[in-house]
């Protein structure tokens, strides 16, 4: 009789287990939440876009304007550097503007600097025009979400929004890339600056000027979370130092891999272009392009599938068991990049690496927006913190690919794959944020 009892309370544990399963997995959306997601995709699509633009026209831009190594290098990498700083200071200035006033300001700022590197023909102001792309971009990365995040109907809108929306940062480097395909050798990458990012972000300015209203005061401070929550006692956390050092970690050792495949594989194909035609060779028959920019923008696409999956295994496999996987397979991919030297282990092993960044990427995205990590008070501090890192690591991945060699950048990706071994199995206090089996 006991035992009868006991199996009928498990059961009756297990239903609402799986009530509440599938009640933080499901939501539904108002009318206002619905064009938040619009407004979210185009800008994550816009943002995308620009982050990987460099790794479609770099080479084209240098052969057109007969750069040296070194100012192609430091025009192929100042963005993301100008990026990670204005991520830094983007919520100290959200909190005296508003994020919804920010948001308007990078956007003007990234239409008039895209038109702006169409135009100009020095390399000074192609260079200030891609700085300015890049603050701007990093004024807006993280703001934007914020200022949604304020205005969403429920938390559970917002987790099945930061699915969808979590794509179309890798999707605009694939429309960059297929873009590339059909339009760069017949227009020019003066013209195809103008076509890429732009009508992608005009829309987005438009809903901001119409559709989306200011949110609350101090927006940059206030938390992401349900509004029925927003009365509970603040969870403490006492290694908040620890914490935002560790997921900031993490984030810059991804980046440094993931965004480093910008340029590491329009690179690659061109010296074995090289190999094959020869050092004197004129430019414009080395520099990737036509069909090879499809293969860049196949690259790009790996890094779709990670997202979805990694939300859909949550419940069952956590932080350190998915990121532990992927660093091991990283470390795999950067061995076998060394040791090959052919078209066909070019793409399949950056593709690899792209796979993985896209799985770490919208792991760190579930931390970030989940504020029992860096517990209430500090939520903005600590996001942005990370996210400054994360931008930091790919700016330096970039760098270093263009200031030193292919070699030595996959020898410090080996490196940093063991490293990020560590890492990811000292961050214990993930745990919380990706068990949802109670």
């Amino acid at each position: 009789m006991e035992s009868t009892i006991r199996t009928a309370d498990e059961d009756h544990t297990n239903q609402i287990e799986q009530e509440m399963v599938t009640k933080t997995y499901s939501a539904t959306w108002t009318k206002m939440d619905k064009l938040l997601l619009i407004f979210m995709v185009l800008m994550h699509l816009g943002d995308g876009i620009e982050v990987y633009l460099p790794g479609v026209i770099g080479q084209q831009v240098s052969c057109d304007i007969e750069l040296s190594s070194f100012k192609e290098g430091l025009l192929d990498c100042i963005q993301y550097f100008t990026l990670a700083i204005a991520t830094v200071i983007s919520g100290m200035l959200a909190d005296k503007v508003g994020c919804r006033v920010l948001t308007l300001l990078s956007l003007y700022m990234s239409i008039l600097s895209t038109i702006m590197s169409a135009v100009v023909g020095t390399f000074p102001a192609l260079l200030l025009s891609r700085s300015l792309i890049g603050f701007s971009l990093g004024l807006n990365w993280s703001v934007h979400s914020v200022l949604v995040s304020r205005l969403i109907s429920s938390k559970e809108v917002l987790g099945e929004m930061i699915v969808i929306t979590g794509i179309m940062d890798a999707v605009g480097g694939v429309w960059a890339g297929v873009l590339g395909y059909f339009l760069l050798d017949t227009t020019g990458w003066r013209v195809f600056i103008v076509l890429t990012s732009l009508p992608v972000f005009i829309p987005a300015l438009i809903m901001l000027h119409c559709v989306i209203q200011e949110e609350p005061a101090e927006c940059y401070k206030k938390l992401v979370v349900d509004r029925k929550e927003e009365e509970e006692e603040e969870e403490k956390v006492t290694n908040f130092a620890t914490r935002t050092f560790k997921l900031g970690l993490f984030c810059t050792i991804f980046t440094f891999q993931g965004w480093g495949t910008i340029l590491l594989v329009p690179t690659m194909i061109q010296l074995l272009k090289i190999k094959n035609i020869g050092t004197n060779t004129d430019c414009t028959l080395t520099s990737t392009q036509g069909a090879e920019l499809l293969l860049l923008a196949l690259v790009t696409s790996a890094a779709i599938p990670g997202r979805p999956f990694i939300h859909f295994t949550r419940k069952w496999f956590s932080f350190r068991q998915t990121q532990t996987v992927s660093a091991l397979l990283n470390l795999v991919s950067f061995m076998v990049m060394l040791l090959q030297d052919s078209f066909t282990g070019v793409i399949v092993t950056n593709f690899t690496v792209k796979l993985l960044y896209g799985s770490s990427s919208f792991a760190s995205s579930i931390i970030k927006y989940d504020e029992g990590y860096f517990g209430k008070r500090r939520y903005a501090l600590g996001c942005s913190v990370s996210r400054a890192m994360c931008h930091l690591g790919g700016a330096a991945g970039i760098a270093t690919l263009v200031f030193t060699s292919v070699t030595v950048v996959q020898v410090v990706c080996l490196v940093l794959s063991v490293l990020q071994i560590g890492v990811v199995l000292s961050m214990v206090e993930t745990d919380s944020c990706f068990s949802r089996k109670t």
